[in-house]
């Protein structure tokens, strides 16, 4: 894929941050993650529906990884009631994508206090200094070969692109991987709450086909 394409106030952005990375004395060595002192997760996935749902599969994963975590996942605005039941997730926090909110946006995730975030699939150049600006220790994304902000990465050596990573699904595997997470088994799931439940089942039954759902 094509290189991000940065503006002369990103350019400022990478800079700026360049100097607050160079003064950050917390290591972001992956080997220092402490699951048991994971108090927050940050994960970020804040594209299309489709590249939304792909990112589930690793939600169990990071669970089971982090089970002290205060996990909150930050979802394209549009979908956040679709992600809200999921039983990994203690928080969705709607995401207007690109640089519109983006202040106040960061803000909002700070208060969350991150110690790790993983970038699923989020837009560049905003994803990984939202993350950073968030005020997360470690922050986790593949690819990372193109990305712009990759001095801010936990994983930023070695580059990788998009065409060794293969399917979608295994791109979020691998990042949850990289933070110690098994992700043998790991599925994609969209749960729906008890009251759509009841819904789908009075529509199946008025087409009489009650109890034949998938």
């Amino acid at each position: 894929r094509n290189a991000v394409r940065i503006r002369p106030l990103e350019t400022l952005l990478i800079w700026s941050l360049r100097v607050a990375k160079a003064l950050d004395r917390r290591s972001d060595r992956l080997d220092d993650i402490d699951p048991a002192a994971v108090r927050g997760l940050l994960l970020i996935s804040s594209t299309a529906l489709g590249d939304t749902a792909l990112s589930t599969a690793a939600f169990g994963p990071l669970r089971r990884r982090f089970p002290a975590a205060r996990i909150v996942a930050l979802i394209h605005e549009p979908y956040v009631p679709l992600f809200r039941h999921c039983p990994e997730l203690d928080e969705v926090v709607p995401s207007r994508g690109g640089w519109r909110g983006f202040i106040g946006l960061a803000r909002r995730l700070r208060r969350e206090r991150p110690d790790l975030a993983l970038i699923l699939h989020g837009n560049e150049p905003q994803a990984t200094p939202l993350a950073y600006l968030a005020g997360a220790r470690w922050i986790v994304k593949l690819p990372n070969a193109a990305n712009p902000f990759r001095f801010l990465l936990a994983n930023r050596e070695p580059p990788v692109a998009w065409p060794e990573l293969g399917h979608g699904l295994n791109q979020r595997l691998r990042t949850a991987e990289l933070v110690g997470a098994d992700v043998a088994g790991a599925r994609m799931a969209l749960p729906v709450s008890t009251a759509t439940d009841g819904i789908v089942d009075e529509f199946l039954a008025g087409a009489g086909i009650a109890g034949r759902r998938l």
